[in-house]
């Protein structure tokens, strides 16, 4: 699916008219980022939310959801 939508962006037809015409959009250059600063931003404030998130359940999970603990060694096996 990634390839049709490469093929696609990267098949746009040259057109004079874009060019000289400065109110138009202007094509995106192959050496400008790919990742420019709001995506950085916004990739790091998710990644530290995430961690922030999964650290509270893993520490705290038990005391929140549960009113005993629960150890995966020491539990006994349930055979049905």
């Amino acid at each position: 699916m990634d390839n049709l939508g490469a093929i696609a962006i990267c098949t746009e037809p040259y057109d004079k008219k874009r060019q000289s015409n400065p109110g138009l959009n202007k094509r995106v250059s192959r050496s400008n980022p790919i990742m420019g600063p709001d995506m950085w931003r916004t990739i790091i404030c998710q990644a530290t939310y995430q961690l922030l998130v999964m650290i509270i359940l893993l520490f705290f999970g038990m005391f929140m959801f549960s009113s005993e603990t629960y150890n995966l060694i020491t539990a006994p096996i349930d055979n049905p």
